[in-house]
């Protein structure tokens, strides 16, 4: 139960932002994002086949879902670190590094396909 509030508190912004960015929006998006990776490379008998090496940021060869789930989870995050930064009562430089970042963070899924 207190893990499905504090998944809905960090989606409504009520995380403090330095905690929204550095823990949720870095920590755990990059652990995500090799973890998809690393799966999507066993799973795909093509790619595992022709290499034996960490495929880091190699996103062209994801598959659909692997892409859809990167998407997902992409928007889901940048919403929370979003929200918290409007929520934050701070310099406002560091809120316009944060909407800067995660602008480029989501605009850059066009890469992906």
């Amino acid at each position: 139960m207190i893990k499905i509030n504090l998944i809905q508190d960090f989606f409504e912004g009520k995380i403090k932002l330095w905690k929204s960015f550095w823990i949720a929006g870095e920590l755990i998006y990059g652990f995500l994002l090799l973890v998809l990776l690393q799966i999507d490379k066993y799973l795909s008998s093509e790619l595992s086949e022709r290499s034996n090496y960490l495929s880091i940021f190699n996103l062209n060869n994801l598959s659909v879902i692997s892409k859809l789930f990167l998407i997902l989870i992409t928007i889901f995050i940048s919403i929370g670190v979003w929200r918290s930064a409007e929520n934050y009562r701070g310099s406002i430089f560091i809120i316009l590094f944060v909407f800067i970042y995660y602008g480029y963070r989501v605009s850059s899924l066009v890469l992906l396909f």
